[in-house]
């Protein structure tokens, strides 16, 4: 009973304690029962009527949540409402242990049993779990052990005399399998996401290896004309970066776990969700060893390629090269990059089909893993998007060029014919340039676009700012009065609504369907809930005034007066209903006859309202005729005159959740109230659900890591490129190109590839963001598939973000700028001529 306690809702007297044998031992009872603290109840068995016992009700009580795992999914409520053939009521009586084994030791002694007459006894073993033993690595083997102990149970008492019927009831085994179904269906954005960051560190490794590798392109075509072969001049760069990428990758490896638990506990989880002990213990170095060997053989691989790449040329086509690109780049020879955009709508075909995590979540995808095709989706997208915008950069410089060309002075047209003729040199710093702007846009538009969301979902889970649920044993009862007279007198309700809610299901001639039904008072509905213009063709004040001007009365529900309804396009089409059509549906609350409702409109989604898992969709109808129907068709005199909960609309003021209990305690209604729910406080919990936090954390620190790679890039090039060219610039000084010219052409041609970088990044993000993001509709609404997806999944872009993220850039770019002016106006045509005198 201590550990039962704080799942207790006891309603009157207290919780039972030993008393001496001979005496009537203690109970607790459920309000089913119908008696009171003191009264002495009588037992008797049924096959035995002479053995009885006595007990005293000392308490009643009813679990506060019934569906809590601590439960066990025992149901502890007496159903009522059975019309024929019932079996009988059991009501439970909870003992102390001792209580227990003294009260039917009396049976034994006044019912004179012998073996043929024992009476069954059912003893269930409860075992808790251990939660923090349980990790993503042990999931398995903890589901193989339970299936293992299943069978072992089955066969080990087999040779036992008395008879004995022996089950494992649990659910680990299940949660577990649901848990891990989980895992594997939410590593695909995460995957997506590695990709992305992943593809980018490689890019600029291969761009800086390149970088510094053609600073001594001289001499590199000097070695080439004397003798040395493109391998050898490869293995070397490679030799070089062994040790490095090496060390790199056995430090990523020793540092992963620890990092992991840092980001975790900073970013992807709300505090006090799991403890670091915990999360020390989840994180296990090993399991970055895989990771970490593919992470160094990708950067051994990047730099093989750079080093390839940068020593193809001799003296004759390094010199040629300076002023025109020689040879097509290797994707533009092989048109990659269309290859690439077809297999880029390829996975978003199979990803809109098969791969959002709607759907997969949907078909509860137990086993797969995630298609690789799916998980490259996004970046072969912004790849194939680079690589489009880099194949329009040199006709687009000509163009610029021709444009120049008809204006005052030489400097412009010089620079845009030198982009023009030259791409190749100013390509790789654009793709990655490009590739940067795109992810930086793509998460900053996924950060925006998970707090719209969560807003927004939280406000359809809640319906009100607030929402109170009565308990059931109130629930369609007149003590539901005493709330009426209240809910609008709570500490910071500025409007209240009346809600019911109950399940019904469609009769034979439609076919056997379960759905939802919702009352709503029409007259105060739009006062206190959440509505966006997307869940109906028609507003919310147009669907409220039909529903008030087609008011059944009295007889509602009957086939002369059917009830004008809502139901969701879901609920139509399965049962190809259109407006004006009528249908009968049987509701959960004791009605024998049947409800008529006729189809007034037909909506896309209501607030609070999901298809029930295998059912048909959703109804709304005016509370006032719900009630009614429902009311004349009681079974066993239990009237059904109130609502089951109240949603308020409130202002939001700090402390005001306390008020509103402490007033509820006051009142004594706080036993009516099953729970409280607040808009903004779930929020906030679904805004830092661990996975969205934890891939928007990542996304994030991905980008600002990225945009700093990028600014070393640019950097690099500022300081190595007007050594690579010395020997042009020198020659524009002696031919009569002044300083401030020779600036002016360096400039225009970085600012000419920054700008369009930049553009194509910016345009390629939000396509990329308006591609991808509606598939990564996850977080917690994979415990129950039935709500993924609504309300329908919406973009929002940060522009605010997005100006401040082109605003570092250019204060990056232009200290970059700076560094290369500054070595541009260094180069003479001494320096220039005494380049390999050696």
């Amino acid at each position: 009973y201590r550990q039962a306690a704080p799942y207790i809702r006891l309603y009157d007297g207290r919780l039972p304690r030993d008393v001496p044998a001979g005496q009537p031992q203690e109970v607790l009872i459920t309000p089913a029962l119908g008696l009171h603290v003191g009264d002495v109840l009588g037992l008797a068995q049924f096959e035995l009527p002479g053995a009885t016992t006595q007990v005293r009700v000392v308490g009643i009580w009813f679990p506060k949540n019934p569906s809590d795992p601590f439960w066990n999914a025992h149901p502890y409520d007496t159903p009522n409402g059975c019309l024929q053939d019932c079996p009988p009521p059991v009501y439970p009586l909870l003992f102390t242990r001792g209580g227990f084994f003294n009260a039917i030791s009396t049976f034994n002694a006044r019912g004179n049993l012998t073996s043929q007459n024992v009476f069954a006894v059912s003893v269930h073993q409860l075992y808790l779990t251990q939660r923090l033993l349980l990790t993503s690595q042990n999931i398995s083997g903890a589901i193989t052990q339970l299936h293992a102990y299943r069978t072992e149970l089955q066969t080990a008492l087999g040779g036992v005399e008395i008879p004995l019927r022996i089950t494992l009831t649990t659910r680990l085994d299940t949660i577990l399998a649901a848990l891990q179904r989980q895992l594997q269906v939410l590593s695909q954005p995460l995957y997506m996401v590695v990709a992305q960051l992943g593809g980018l560190a490689l890019l600029f490794m291969v761009v800086v290896a390149m970088l510094l590798i053609e600073a001594r392109a001289d001499t590199l075509a000097t070695l080439r004309g004397r003798g040395a072969s493109r391998i050898q001049l490869t293995v070397t760069y490679l030799l070089l970066a062994v040790g490095p990428i090496v060390l790199a990758g056995v430090a990523g490896l020793l540092v992963a776990a620890q990092l992991a638990v840092a980001f975790i506990l900073h970013v992807g989880t709300p505090p006090g969700l799991v403890s670091q002990a915990y999360l020390s213990r989840s994180a296990a170095p090993g399991d970055a060893t895989r990771p970490a060997i593919v992470g160094t053989l990708l950067a051994l691989a990047a730099i093989t390629l750079a080093a390839w790449l940068a020593t193809r040329g001799n003296i004759v086509s390094q010199r040629a090269g300076e002023g025109r690109t020689q040879r097509a780049p290797f994707w533009k020879r092989f048109n990659l990059d269309v290859l690439l955009a077809l297999l880029c709508l390829a996975g978003y075909v199979e990803l809109s089909q098969f791969g959002g995590l709607s759907v997969r979540a949907q078909l509860s995808q137990a086993s797969t893993t995630a298609d690789p095709l799916q998980v490259a989706a996004p970046l072969l997208l912004l790849l194939a998007g680079a690589l489009l915008t880099l194949r329009l950069l040199p006709p687009l410089a000509a163009l610029g060029s021709w444009a120049a060309a008809r204006g005052r002075g030489v400097t412009n047209m010089l620079a845009f014919t030198q982009v023009a003729r030259t791409s190749a040199r100013f390509a790789r710093l654009t793709l990655l340039l490009t590739l940067v702007v795109g992810v930086g846009i793509f998460a900053l538009t996924f950060q925006s676009s998970v707090a719209r969301n969560a807003v927004e979902r939280a406000a359809y889970m809640n319906g009100g700012d607030v929402r109170i649920e009565l308990d059931q044993t109130v629930q369609g009862t007149q003590l539901t009065d005493v709330f009426n007279q209240n809910m609008g007198q709570l500490p910071g309700a500025l409007a209240t609504a009346p809600i019911v809610r109950l399940g019904a299901h469609t009769t034979d001639d439609l076919g056997t369907a379960e759905t939802n039904m919702l009352g709503i008072d029409p007259d105060h509905f739009a006062q206190v809930a959440f509505w966006r213009s997307d869940f109906a063709a028609q507003p919310l004040a147009t669907l409220l005034q039909q529903m008030r001007a087609h008011v059944a009365g009295p007889n509602a529900g009957t086939a002369d007066a059917p009830i004008w309804a809502l139901v969701s396009a879901s609920f139509a089409s399965g049962l190809h209903l259109r407006v004006g059509d009528q249908l009968t549906l049987l509701p959960e609350w004791g009605a024998e006859g049947r409800m008529t409702l006729r189809i007034g409109a037909i909506v896309s989604a209501f607030p609070t309202m999901y298809a029930p898992q295998g059912g048909m969709g959703f109804i709304v109808a005016d509370e006032a005729d719900l009630l009614a129907a429902l009311s004349t068709r009681d079974i066993g005199n239990i009237p059904h005159s109130g609502p089951t909960e109240y949603w308020l609309h409130t202002r939001g003021l700090s402390g005001e959740a306390a008020a509103r209990e402490a007033a509820l305690a006051k009142l004594q209604l706080e036993t009516l109230v099953t729970s409280i729910t607040d808009r903004r406080a779930l929020a906030v919990a679904l805004e830092r659900e661990p996975t969205s936090a934890g891939i928007g954390g990542l996304l994030l620190i991905g980008t600002a890591l990225a945009t700093l790679l990028l600014l070393l890039a640019c950097f690099f090039q500022a300081v190595i490129a007007p050594r690579h060219r010395g020997t042009q610039f020198a020659i524009l000084r002696t031919l009569g190109m002044t300083g401030r010219q020779l600036l002016a052409l360096v400039l225009t041609e970085q600012v000419v590839t920054y700008i369009f970088g930049v553009v194509g990044g910016v345009l390629f993000g939000l396509v990329l963001s308006t591609a991808t993001l509606p598939f990564l509709q996850f977080a917690s609404a994979l415990d129950d598939p039935s709500t993924v997806g609504v309300p329908p999944y919406i973009l929002s872009f940060n522009f605010v973000g997005m100006a401040l993220l082109i605003g570092v850039l250019v204060i990056g770019f232009a200290l970059s700028l700076a560094l290369e002016a500054a070595a541009a106006l260094r180069a003479g045509l001494a320096r220039a001529l005494r380049i390999g005198e050696d």
